[in-house]
């Protein structure tokens, strides 16, 4: 869902994709939210560590990847 945030998708768009209703895109965003201590979308990103694509010049079709680690939970990912 954090790759879908970074793509900059509305939640309607981001409940198309994944063939679930927009609440529940909001219910897991604010899971999300809580989980990283933040409440925005660019403060998930940024303490999710995913890179903006605007800052670097990627090669066709690459995407924005978290930094390692950024969902690990008790040393589980």
């Amino acid at each position: 869902m954090v790759q879908l945030v970074a793509e900059g998708l509305t939640n309607k768009q981001m409940a198309r994709r994944l063939g679930i209703s927009p609440h529940t895109v909001n219910y897991h965003l604010k899971k999300l939210f809580q989980k990283a201590g933040v409440n925005s979308r660019i403060a998930l990103l940024r303490e999710t560590g995913w890179n903006d694509p605007s800052d670097e010049s990627p090669e066709p079709g690459s995407r924005v990847r978290p930094r390692p680690g950024a969902f690990e939970v008790g040393g589980q990912t």
